[in-house]
Parts: C-alpha cells; sequence; structure tokens
C-alpha cells in the first residue's frame, strides 16, 4: 500500500510539473482540485475555483475577441457523461486582464468500481496552446487581409460573396417584401494615383492608399465593408443592414466620392485624387462573379465619363444610372 501510494504520488508530481491539471465534481462543472500551472495560466488562485465553476466552462466568462468559437459544452459532457474520453482544444479567459488562453485539453471519466463503475468525477490534462492559437489566427488574418491597409483582400471578398449567395434567397424574400434590395455591391478605381505614384514614388504611393482606406473605413456605414483588391481598386459592399434604397443609393456614392476627394497632405505634398465608382444592386439571383463582373463594367462606364463620378447598373432590370 505505501509503495502504491508512493507511485501515485509520483506519477501526480509528473503531470503537475508536465501539464494544467483541473479535477471536477461528477456534475462536470464544480472544480475539486487544481495544479500551480492552472493557476498560472488563468491569473486564478486554487482558492478562488475549488468549489466553484470552472472557469473554462463559465459561460459569463465567454469573451466577444476568441480567434474561433469554442466547442459547445452541452455536447463535450453528452459524450464524457457517457464515460467517453473527450480531446479538444478550449479557451478560457484570464482573471483580471480578460485575455484570452488557449488550452489543448483531455478530459477522462473517472470511475469507481465499487459504486458499480458509475463517474464520480473528471479529470482535464491540459496543455498550453495560446502562442499557437495566436500564430494561427495571425496567419488566417494575413490570408484573409490585405497586408498594407488592414482592409480584406480578394479572397476575403470572393468567400464573403459565397456566403452572401447561399443566404440570399431568405434575405431577398425579406426585402422584397419590405420593397428593398439586399444589398449593393460597387469597385472603385482611384483617378490620378498612377501620376502621384510615378512622380513621388511607390512608398508615397503606398501611405497615400492607406489614408485611403482610413478615410474611406472611417466614412462606411455599421454594416457596410470595404475592401481593397489590389493596386489602387477596392470593393465596396453597402448592406441592407444600414437601410440602403435605391432612391438614396446615388446621395450615398455622391457622399463617399466626395470624402474620397478631398486633399491629402503627407510629408508637406498636398495630393489630390478622385474616383471612378461602378456599383450593381443584388436584388436577383445573380451569381457573384457575374455581379462583380458589372459593378467592374459599370466602374469602367464611369472611367470613361472623365471619372470622379459613379454609374449604376441593376442587376434585377438592366437599367443603368448615370450620375457625377
Amino acid at each position: 500500500m505505501v509503495a502504491r501510494g508512493r507511485k501515485r504520488d509520483t506519477y501526480k508530481a509528473a503531470i503537475d510539473a508536465a501539464a494544467i491539471f483541473i479535477e471536477l465534481e461528477a456534475d462536470g462543472a464544480t472544480v475539486i482540485r487544481v495544479n500551480d500551472l492552472f493557476c498560472t495560466i488563468s491569473g486564478y488562485s486554487a482558492k478562488d475555483v475549488v468549489g466553484s465553476e470552472c472557469p473554462v466552462f463559465s459561460l459569463k466568462n465567454r469573451h466577444a475577441e476568441q480567434q474561433e468559437p469554442p466547442p459547445p459544452y452541452e455536447r463535450i459532457w453528452a459524450i464524457v457523461s457517457q464515460g467517453i474520453t473527450w480531446k479538444g482544444v478550449l479557451a478560457g479567459v484570464r482573471k483580471g486582464c480578460g485575455s484570452i488562453y488557449w488550452i489543448d485539453a483531455t478530459i477522462l471519466p473517472i470511475f469507481c468500481a465499487r459504486q458499480n463503475d458509475r463517474i464520480v468525477k473528471y479529470s482535464m490534462v491540459c496543455f498550453d496552446v495560446t502562442e499557437y492559437q495566436t500564430q494561427l489566427h495571425a496567419l488566417q488574418w494575413q490570408a484573409s487581409h490585405d497586408f498594407l491597409t488592414g482592409l480584406p483582400n480578394r479572397s476575403w471578398l470572393q468567400e464573403h460573396l459565397k456566403q452572401s449567395a447561399l443566404a440570399l434567397p431568405a434575405a431577398r424574400r425579406q426585402q422584397q417584401q419590405q420593397q428593398q434590395p439586399v444589398f449593393a455591391l460597387g469597385v472603385l478605381d482611384l483617378d490620378g494615383f498612377k501620376p502621384i505614384n510615378d512622380t513621388y514614388g511607390h512608398e508615397m504611393g503606398d501611405r497615400l492608399l492607406v489614408e485611403v482606406a482610413t478615410r474611406l473605413r472611417a466614412h462606411l456605414r455599421q454594416d457596410d465593408m470595404l475592401a481593397r483588391v489590389g493596386g489602387d481598386e477596392f470593393v465596396l459592399i453597402l448592406s441592407n443592414g444600414g437601410g440602403i434604397q435605391t432612391t438614396t443609393l446615388p446621395s450615398i456614392l455622391r457622399r463617399f466620392l466626395h470624402v474620397l476627394s478631398q486633399p491629402y497632405t503627407i510629408d508637406g505634398a498636398s495630393l489630390k485624387i478622385a474616383g471612378s465608382l461602378g456599383l450593381t444592386i443584388w436584388t436577383a439571383d445573380v451569381d457573384p462573379a457575374a455581379l462583380l463582373h458589372r459593378a467592374d463594367q459599370a466602374m469602367y462606364d464611369a472611367k470613361k465619363a472623365g471619372g470622379d463620378c459613379f454609374r449604376i447598373f441593376e442587376a434585377a432590370t438592366g437599367h443603368q444610372v448615370d450620375s457625377t
């Protein structure tokens, strides 16, 4: 018995030294014991959590800026309560600062033979994977955003349009009842950018693009989106969540172009650009690629008209609205 106890103590010491350990009551929530590594990563002391709900599973601690949704905890406990070991990545919130930490967790049901193999508690053996998850999130962000301006890029735009197309039938039914478009998509190309780039150099051109992105983003409505798809070309998505109507679109676009065309001052140089904007309204079953092509063509029509203006192509009617 003494040897068995020493062996158990050695095993416990090894786990405590290498992994985060949490022991839970049979209810799957109340903490029996935590080790020092858990306290280090979570910011909670053992006194804070023993006898209380485990912070990793506390719904009140879910954080708005998690890098991905945590797995449904009801599903986890539906598995482990049947005596099946569960393994996966969980998120917790540090005490005090509220930052997120990530753990690769294994949850093991502990049975008692003297109680007809009833589950009497759960043991969680976890490893800190916060750095890995942070790097993964950074790579995912880089894959979907423009490095220079921080705006969503073409890859993000294509995925967004794909998902919007899947949701379009239900959204269109709702908006048609209200006699409103689902959303509008515009392609914006900067007028006068190339001469500035050629005269002042690419570094100045890059800084101007950052200023343009910052200015336009600041004037978007809450549900609207802006992406940079390459060079001096941007894509604007006007969502109906912001209350767009075909009658009000021209005033929205004029204001957008007016904001864009105000002078920029960089290193003492006053720079002036404008924009050619082509827009199409998504109120019918149009393939996202075709929708983008129509907006692109409308933008070229605005460019041919001398720039600093917009053209609207309504996909449902085939009617094009010209405006300066």
